[in-house]
């Protein structure tokens, strides 16, 4: 019995050394978000670097323009279902970065 009650107290303070607070979750989503958006425009200069073709190059341009609209859009009508809550911050970056 007091090896579960010493295996309980140690889940649980394991729990609370590892908490955080809205603002630092915020932080760490945005900065998550930068990263992976850093490294989606490094591969996207790559690939249009690539390209020979100008049609292509343009379709391409266009296309990644249109995408960032929708991209922008859906996840800020996904993040207004937060509106007023401390997390908006994070749920916004967090569906950019996918």
């Amino acid at each position: 019995m007091k090896k579960i009650i010493l295996i309980i107290t140690l889940s649980f303070s394991g729990i609370v050394a590892f908490g955080q607070t809205q603002l630092e979750m915020n932080s760490e989503a945005f900065a998550a978000y930068q990263k992976a958006d850093s490294e989606m425009i490094m591969v996207y200069k790559k690939v249009l670097k690539k390209l020979t073709d100008t049609k292509q190059k343009q379709a391409l341009i266009q296309t990644q323009r249109n995408w960032i609209k929708y991209k922008e859009a859906h996840c800020k009508a996904i993040a207004d279902l937060y509106e007023g809550g401390s997390m908006r911050g994070m749920i916004y970056s967090d569906c950019l970065k996918t």
